[in-house]
């Protein structure tokens, strides 16, 4: 609460505006991305006509790669683990060159030395359509897009509302209904969004956000899930508890591919639904990023987050037990 900076209505708007003051201010036109990477960076880069390159991790997330000068480095603090406080800088890389994704992270307590821009997506960790980076903005409010977040809220309200009920009163043709508008006001956000500073309801509404529960709730969660998997799978992020990290989800790292699509589609069955963090890149040769293709086909993110309890993580592990 205490960083400087500026709010927008999603972290893919966040990343644009930082990308588009780095390109006008200090001419830069290639950036450096991580093999291992949502697609939502990659199109932003594009749409600021960067010329992207891939770069290789090593197997604690930093990176593998010798930079150029004039070109910016983008690092992703995966799963909670902060790979960013990892980083040396050469002679040929400074500070303003680096720009950090903490959306994985934000709720770890922010140590840094290196003054390096980073930014944020409030949606991992909250039901908040909104981004935030640590430098100043140019970009102004839109009474369009403003609305649209604003109907986006009052639609999450609804939903709260349902669900809440939703034991005694289920109606599926309602339920799709109401996801549908949702996904509709979003796509229509998404679009609209760039060059678009948040309004102050934004602002409030994250001031006012219970972050201390949902920090509590999922290091409970991820503990207790910790404790009933650890000898039973490998855990990427294992070192969450250690380091008493916020966690994002608790990843397990599988033997194959098919033996993670066969658990998670059983999970599935079972009502439990671990994303997929993150598919393939289509354009990318996997030959050369071989821990990256492991990372894209052989992880299972289980959900940890402040929805849920013990009782939910018992749920969770049980099932897991019974298919393997």
């Amino acid at each position: 609460k205490n960083i400087k900076g500026s709010f927008f209505y999603n972290g893919r708007s966040a990343l644009f505006d930082l990308l588009k003051n780095k390109s006008k201010i200090n001419r830069f036109k290639k950036i450096f991305l991580p093999a291992f990477t949502c697609k939502s960076l990659i199109e932003v880069a594009k749409k600021q006509r960067f010329k992207i390159v891939y770069y290789s991790l090593n197997s604690n997330f930093t990176p593998n790669l010798t930079t150029q000068k004039d070109s910016l480095l983008l690092l992703i603090d995966y799963f909670g683990i902060n790979c960013s406080q990892n980083i040396t800088l050469s002679n040929d890389l400074q500070s303003n060159q680096v720009i950090v994704d903490k959306s994985h992270t934000f709720l770890n307590k922010h140590k840094s030395n290196k003054n390096f821009n980073f930014f944020f997506s409030l949606r991992k960790f909250s039901f908040l359509n909104g981004g935030f980076h640590n430098g100043s903005t140019q970009s102004k409010q839109n009474n369009k897009v403003n609305k649209l977040f604003n109907q986006i809220i009052e639609t999450q309200k609804e939903k709260a509302n349902y669900i809440k009920d939703i034991e005694e009163n289920r109606n599926i043709k309602y339920e799709k209904a109401l996801i549908h508008k949702f996904e509709d006001l979003e796509k229509k956000l998404i679009s609209n969004s760039n060059n678009v500073k948040a309004n102050k309801v934004l602002r409030d509404l994250y001031k006012t956000y219970n972050w201390n529960f949902i920090i509590k709730r999922r290091k409970k969660n991820f503990e207790f899930l910790v404790n009933e998997l650890k000898n039973k799978f490998e855990i990427l992020n294992y070192n969450n508890l250690k380091e008493n990290k916020t966690p994002l989800f608790l990843v397990l790292k599988l033997c194959s591919s098919r033996k993670r699509d066969i658990i998670r589609d059983r999970l599935i069955k079972n009502d439990i639904f671990p994303p997929i963090i993150w598919p393939k890149i289509k354009s990318l040769n996997y030959k050369k990023f071989k821990f990256e293709n492991d990372l894209c086909t052989k992880t299972l993110c289980l959900p940890i987050d402040q929805r849920y309890d013990i009782k939910n993580m018992s749920y969770i592990s049980e099932k897991i037990k019974e298919i393997i």
